[in-house]
This record gives structure tokens, C-alpha cells and sequence, in this order.
């Protein structure tokens, strides 16, 4: 499956925007940033009711667990109102997607070597310190806490595989 960001990316060459009133105009001609990304993810547009957040949540799911969607079209308007770029809104939501907070765990999880419920803790807060560095550079703080949340969630996702 194509990650978020991606189709977001994808999604941008392939349908003009709209002005983000809407994820996908009732024919499927033009979206904002999830919407084109939705239609280029082989969404496709009901005839009888429009396209809504949970269309899009059935592609990407982890977009139910953050609240990022509102996020994103808020940036989206953004980059319609010439105050952001594409090419930020598309590394905003690579940020957040789970390959990338997969990635970050596994890495801090490296450099630990032993997994002992000390270092899980260490872990846990080097995540938190990780987060909270992303909330300095102006990002929504609950999108922060959201982040640590997912991860002391995987952590403890692995911590059931390994008993």
C-alpha cells in the first residue's frame, strides 16, 4: 500500500486542488491534500453521498488514532493560501506516519541493546524528549502527546510478543 505522504505527493500531480472545502468534489475532478491523495490510492468517489474522513481512515487507519487529519487540512489551506508548501505538508505527514515513528523507536531501541523494563523506560523518555523537540518547532502539542502515546503503545505491543 502507498504510504500517506506519498499519495499525497502522487496525488497532487495527478488532480487539480480545491480550496479545501472539501476532500473530493462530488465528481472526483479535484480534492485537498487527503482528498487527491485518497483518489490516487484508487479511492473511489460514491454516487450517492461524498467522500468522508472514514473513506479516507479505510486506506490510511492510523489517521483515526492521530488527530492529524484536521492538521493536515489546515496546513492544506495553507499551501492554497501561499503561506506553506507542498513539499512541507508532504514531510509533516511522512513525520507522523507509523513507518516513521516505527523507525525512530527501533533506532533509539538500537543504541539501548538490552530491552530491560529500565531501558524501555529510558526509551520511552528519549521518545517524549524526541516529541517535544517537534512541538519547539512550532508543531500542535497534542499531536506531540499523540505521538508518545502510539509509541509506549508499540513498546508495549512488543512487550506481549516477547512473554
Amino acid at each position: 500500500m502507498i504510504s500517506t505522504s506519498d499519495a499525497i505527493l502522487l496525488g497532487s500531480s495527478m488532480y487539480p486542488a480545491n480550496d479545501g472545502a472539501s476532500w473530493v468534489s462530488k465528481d472526483g475532478s479535484c480534492g485537498c491534500a487527503l482528498g487527491r491523495a485518497y483518489l490516487a490510492a484508487g479511492g473511489v468517489v460514491p454516487t450517492d453521498r461524498t467522500v468522508c474522513a472514514a473513506d479516507i481512515c479505510d486506506i490510511w487507519p492510523w489517521l483515526k488514532a492521530e488527530d492529524v487529519m484536521n492538521e493536515i487540512s489546515e496546513m492544506f489551506c495553507g499551501v492554497v493560501g501561499g503561506h506553506l508548501t507542498m513539499d512541507e505538508l508532504v514531510d509533516f505527514v511522512a513525520s507522523r506516519e507509523p513507518a516513521a515513528l516505527e523507525a525512530t523507536i527501533e533506532s533509539i531501541m538500537a543504541e539501548n541493546g538490552e530491552r530491560s523494563i529500565a531501558m524501555k523506560e529510558i526509551t520511552l523518555l528519549q521518545i517524549y524528549f524526541h516529541i517535544m523537540k517537534d512541538v519547539k518547532k512550532d508543531l500542535p502539542f497534542v499531536s506531540a502527546i499523540n505521538r508518545l502515546v502510539f509509541a509506549i503503545q508499540m513498546v508495549q505491543e512488543q512487550d506481549a510478543l516477547i512473554l
